[in-house]
């Protein structure tokens, strides 16, 4: 049997012999990975992941803009869940001890909130389809269900 000289990729580089054949049934699998029907291709294809980088117009569906109101509603978002587990840690009228003016913990939520509300108006301006109408429906529907939430277990 033929043998062949494959540099390995160790530190030192050094050569090994490897078989011919142990070299073709290493290829054959490569290549029995690259021929893949069209279906089996289109089912394992990775979707293009939205991230805004230097350069591009277009990301997936959103634009630059549209795409950096997300990220901010994102921020926002992190900010309020931030100061929420805050007061569950520390109380509603605590307050930072290294913070100068001693701002108490509720209304930095109910700052942080505003803040998130101001982003979502600005969504609503992007061209995302986000409306008033659909944002207020889903409100009330929340709030049915939280309020049978709350009703059931104040029952315990």
């Amino acid at each position: 049997m033929s043998r062949l000289n494959v540099v390995s990729r160790t530190p030192r580089l050094h050569r090994r012999r490897v078989d011919t054949q142990d070299y073709l049934i290493g290829a054959a699998k490569a290549l029995r990975v690259r021929s893949r029907t069209p279906e089996q291709k289109q089912s394992t294809r990775k979707r293009p992941v939205n991230s805004i980088r230097p350069g591009r117009r277009k990301l997936g569906a959103l634009n630059r803009v549209q795409a950096e109101q997300l990220v901010i509603l994102l921020e926002e978002a992190a900010e309020v869940i931030q100061i929420s587990a805050k007061i569950l840690r520390f109380g509603l009228r605590s307050y930072n001890p290294l913070d100068a003016a001693r701002t108490a913990n509720h209304l930095l939520l109910e700052s942080e909130i505003g803040d998130f509300e101001g982003v979502v108006e600005n969504l609503k301006q992007a061209g995302l389809g986000i409306t008033t109408r659909g944002i207020r429906s889903a409100r009330n529907a929340k709030r049915k269900r939280l309020k049978h939430w709350l009703m059931a277990g104040s029952s315990c």
